[in-house]
């Protein structure tokens, strides 16, 4: 599945709150051999040049950037994308050298990027079932602040069979918990996911919604609530949960 590496995170940038999550997965599904996925970069938007500052000390590695608020908010949508994307790319570059990190994985990835228009799109391979008469693979789809699970089932050929919504969830439970590692086939019918803690999800092709099982404590209804995408909890209240 997807992996972060680094995992970017912008604060105190309120005018591009709508764009960051599609910026940044689609620059990070590019973004190859500069961080490990147990770093974080964080950029802090401040309103004075003066307060610019970097801490790059363990795993997580903080920027302290000025930027203009009125240049961004004078554009539509996708000019906006492309600066918030010029915004990333720089503060990494700006910091490349001295945490040798590659600049050119860093240029390449921005370079996909626009030429893919900043609009995320990612698939994990195609599995054949044991029978090999269907194979099946994961679509993410951002939608905002949320990110849509769907599988998809192919025949033999290749043809498209169907595609079902998984789950609703968000979008920091694969990027940061990680918990949507490894999608396979939890029996000849259903594809989808198993967790740490025994429980699965997944569906078949007859399946309208994604299917709990081995759900046997107040533990694992915990475990699901954190992963319903209806929670409108925060990143922080749910970490601290």
């Amino acid at each position: 599945m997807l992996k972060f590496a680094p995992f970017i995170t912008i604060y105190d940038f309120e005018a591009s709150r709508d764009i960051q999550n599609e910026v940044i997965w689609t620059f990070s599904s590019y973004l190859k051999g500069v961080a490990s996925t147990r770093q974080r970069f964080n950029i802090h938007i401040v309103d004075q040049i003066e307060k610019e500052r970097t801490f790059l000390k363990g795993n997580i590695k903080s920027v302290w950037k000025y930027y203009s608020n009125e240049g961004f908010n004078a554009v539509k949508k996708e000019a906006q994308k492309i600066l918030l994307l010029d915004l990333i790319t720089s503060c990494l570059l700006n910091v490349s050298e001295e945490l040798s990190w590659n600049e050119q994985a860093i240029l390449e990835a921005k370079e996909n990027a626009l030429k893919h228009d900043l609009e995320f799109q990612y698939c994990s391979k195609m599995t054949s079932n044991k029978s090999g008469d269907t194979m099946a693979r994961i679509q993410l789809e951002l939608k905002q602040d949320k990110l849509l699970i769907w599988v998809e089932f192919f025949d033999k050929n290749n043809t498209l069979l169907s595609k079902k919504q998984l789950i609703e969830t968000h979008p920091f439970q694969l990027a940061v918990f990680r918990c949507f590692e490894k999608p396979h086939w939890i029996d000849p019918e259903r594809f989808g996911f198993q967790f740490k803690n025994g429980l699965t999800l997944s569906l078949s092709q007859q399946d309208e919604k994604g299917i709990w099982n081995n759900v046997h404590s107040e533990l694992d209804e915990v475990f699901i609530k954190q992963l319903d995408g209806n929670d409108n909890r925060s990143f922080k209240e749910l970490a601290n949960w």
